[in-house]
């Protein structure tokens, strides 16, 4: 789960609150879950990858031949271990990662060293718009920092600056109510948990999972390719833009 702004009055608490997780969330991720979401940050690097080839829009680096860069939007990526994995598998790539915390910039910035190509960005999620669309969005257990209300009244703003035809790659924690038997009642617990450690140190209003997959389908994007971790905790969705 990482951070962003609900509006910008409240910019001051949100900072706040998740720059008090900058320093022990990778740890605290380990003790809680160990590699599970380091896993599934492969399985959307993974995504990405596949994406970039049976997509027919191009690829990273392929400014040799005369065509742009691919540009793919990162949002909430944190402490930047998700969008490590993107740029080192696709140096070439160009990259706008947004996050409302400094101090998971800081730690990001150091992460990946020099990046030429990644543009930072200390905001809000609307703050993004440049000449141009973004081939692909990224975005790895950051929708969860969401209430259903508060994901809709934002979400369009950045879908309309994804290019036709699209993606947007979605590597989130699997929703309890679609697991059966023992793995819906862990995950219930289990995300259950989550939410109330982030409530009690952050802003965040959201005490569970929105509905991601309803508000892609409301505006008619298609879901390319679904996998879910061999623990069923955590999966990755890439969807289509219309």
């Amino acid at each position: 789960m990482g951070g962003a702004l609900r509006d910008r009055e409240a910019a001051g608490s949100v900072h706040r609150g998740w720059d008090r997780w900058a320093p022990v969330y990778r740890h605290l991720e380990r003790l809680a879950l160990g590699l599970e979401l380091e896993r599934c940050r492969a399985m959307a690097a993974e995504a990405l990858s596949e994406d970039l080839r049976v997509g027919g829009r191009g690829s990273p680096g392929a400014e040799a031949t005369g065509e742009p860069p691919f540009h793919c939007l990162v949002l909430g990526d944190g402490d930047g271990r998700g969008l490590e994995r993107i740029v080192r598998r696709h140096p070439g790539i160009r990259c706008t990662s947004v996050d409302v915390s400094q101090a998971m910039i800081s730690r990001a910035r150091l992460r990946l060293g020099e990046a030429p190509g990644v543009r930072w960005v200390h905001g809000d999620i609307r703050d993004v718009g440049e000449d141009g669309r973004f081939d692909a969005v990224m975005t790895q257990f950051f929708l969860d920092c969401f209430t259903t209300r508060e994901l809709a009244e934002w979400w369009g703003t950045v879908a309309g600056q994804v290019a036709p035809g699209g993606s947007w790659i979605v590597a989130d924690f699997t929703p309890p109510s679609s697991l059966r038997g023992w793995r819906g009642l862990r995950q219930r617990v289990l995300v259950g948990a989550l939410y109330r450690a982030f409530g009690w140190t952050t802003p965040m209003e959201a005490r569970a999972l929105p509905d991601i997959e309803g508000i892609f389908r409301s505006a008619g994007w298609r879901l390319e390719f679904a996998r879910d971790s061999p623990s069923r905790i955590t999966g990755v969705r890439c969807w289509r833009a219309p």
